[in-house]
């Protein structure tokens, strides 16, 4: 990447120089694309406010005791104008500027470190500066990246390996989209099935409105943190007489006190960002999935209407139970009659109800007594076909009563 600026650098008589740590030689987990814009940026200000000298790029392993996981340490350091003192204090507010009597208006520079700054506080690292006027300014960046194994050429197997873990439902809560997105890609790769929220609060909501085996929960996030979110959920589950579900706490404070405090808040277990897909796989080992009765309709279908949003699943959960039971008593009351071409109609709209939410046993018995409407079909099969519907109906009806009662 360094040798896009290289003519840039040559154009002002400016050494480019990179020092690489021979000890980093593993491939890690690290998000491409925002990486190369820190050091793009980094780099791009170096070469900008450097009238003469040199930018140096130096990658230094930081010493660390888990070889599953790399500290990167990452300077760049210029021999340029500097910055003073009282500008740092402000430089990384957006849109400010270095005035250095006007030698050289730093006109971006502020909007860029803060974007840095954020990008690597994204990936759950930190960035420092370190400058004076006239001797120059040094950057540094810190990164704890996942080290991943090297890739190797396999044989083609001639059937697909068995899977390690049985699927799980997993629950995750972080208020970091990166952050969300790397679990669920990892979690995915393990070969298991993951919803997200954005905070604890939205976490709970859609907790409740579910069935999860796992919730994994950042313990720092506006609204409601996860701690508290943990407590909230424990309280429900003991005044709905729920199963435990296990919760794990996720956070970059690597601190032994810190399990003591997801353990007090109710929290089983305390995982440390980041983490690698080997140590991930080994704690999922501890998790079963949740021994569950079959739901005559699906829950994802009803998700995947909502968007996920708690709050819609549970109205519609309630406006499909008061369907379901008026077009039960309708249908009812229409079976002394013998009213076939009335009663073809009532299956048709039932069918595409429970179509809606993938309630397939409502969907064949609908299609069966359609069918049972033609004139030249025995009474008898007709009225068997009506009771069918009506009991799949009462089956479907009690399932959306008890999904009602745990949100």
């Amino acid at each position: 990447m360094l040798r896009v600026f290289d003519g840039l650098a040559r154009q002002k008589d400016l050494d480019l120089v990179l020092e690489l740590d021979s000890r980093i030689n593993t491939d890690v987990l690290i998000d491409p694309l925002r990486f190369k814009q820190i050091l793009s940026n980094l780099v791009s200000n170096a070469i900008k406010f450097t009238p003469m000298g040199r930018i140096k790029i130096a990658l230094q392993a930081v010493d660390n005791p888990d070889p599953q996981l790399l500290h990167l340490h990452i300077t760049v350091q210029d021999s340029g104008i500097g910055i003073s003192v009282e500008d740092q204090k402000r430089l990384f507010e957006p849109f400010a500027q270095a005035d250095n009597t006007g030698q050289m208006a730093r006109t971006g520079a502020g909007l860029g470190l803060v974007i840095c700054r954020s990008l690597c506080m994204m990936m759950g690292g930190s960035l420092s500066l370190d400058s004076e006027p006239d001797n120059g300014t040094q950057i540094s960046m810190n990164l704890l990246l996942t080290t991943l194994e090297p890739l190797t050429m396999q044989p083609v197997a001639t059937q697909p390996p068995a899977a390690v873990h049985q699927e799980l439902r997993i629950l995750i809560v972080d208020d970091h989209p990166a952050n969300r997105l790397l679990l669920c890609q990892q979690l995915g790769f393990l070969g298991h099935h993951c919803e997200t929220a954005e905070n604890g609060a939205q976490g709970l909501e859609r907790w409740k409105a579910d069935t999860f085996d796992l919730v994994v929960a950042d313990c720092n996030m506006p609204i409601m943190n996860g701690y508290d979110m943990t407590s909230a959920l424990r309280t429900h589950e003991g005044v709905t007489k729920q199963s435990r579900c296990p919760v794990w706490g996720f956070t970059a404070n690597a601190q032994p006190d810190e399990i003591e405090r997801c353990r007090a808040a109710g929290m089983d277990d305390c995982l440390f960002k980041p983490i690698s897909l080997s140590r991930l796989s080994e704690r999922l080992t501890a998790i079963s999935p949740l021994a569950r009765a079959h739901l005559p309709f699906s829950l994802d279908s009803i998700s995947s209407l909502t968007g996920n949003r708690p709050e819609m699943v549970e109205r519609l959960i309630t406006q499909l139970q008061h369907s379901n039971h008026e077009d039960r008593l309708v249908l009812a009351r229409l079976m002394p009659d013998n009213d076939r071409i009335e009663t073809r109609e009532l299956a048709h709209r039932i069918k595409g109800a429970a179509r809606i939410i993938s309630a397939a046993s409502v969907v064949e018995a609908c299609d069966a007594l359609e069918l049972a409407c033609e004139p030249d079909v025995p009474n008898e099969h007709f009225h068997t076909c009506k009771q069918v519907v009506e009991l799949a109906m009462i089956e479907l009806e009690d399932a959306l009563i008890l999904q009602q009662a745990k949100t």
